[in-house]
């Protein structure tokens, strides 16, 4: 009985193992995104996404770390800083689009990412 419940415990600790891994390989790759809200210069950028590491370049130039990169499902959620004040960023995709919030000390801003070919 014993042997059992090991058994399925495993089961299940690699089920959910498998279905983090499914997640984050959903948002694997390069993203073109828009904000057309944001200020002058931060509307347009790229995100190249490969598991928990993201590398975000706004404006076609600059660079910027992101930090406690999470997938869960289909949302992503981080965080950087863009001239010293944080930006959490939330994101969900449905039929392959990606879209959501940048969060600013001005509020909320809309995003919308596709995937680069």
């Amino acid at each position: 009985m014993n042997i059992l419940r090991v058994a399925l415990l495993i089961l299940v600790i690699c089920g959910f193992a498998q279905a983090d891994e499914l997640a984050k390989g959903k948002f694997d790759g390069t993203w073109e995104y828009v904000a057309e809200h944001a200020p002058e210069g931060y509307q347009k950028g790229t995100m190249t996404i490969n598991g928990k590491e993201l590398e975000l370049v706004i404006g076609g130039y600059q660079k910027y770390s992101a930090y406690d990169v999470k997938t869960d499902n289909d949302k992503l959620t981080f965080y950087t800083y863009v001239e010293g004040t944080r930006v959490t960023v939330n994101l969900e995709m449905k039929d392959g689009i990606v879209s959501g919030t940048a969060d600013t000390q001005e509020g909320k801003i809309p995003i919308k990412m596709i995937k680069k070919k």
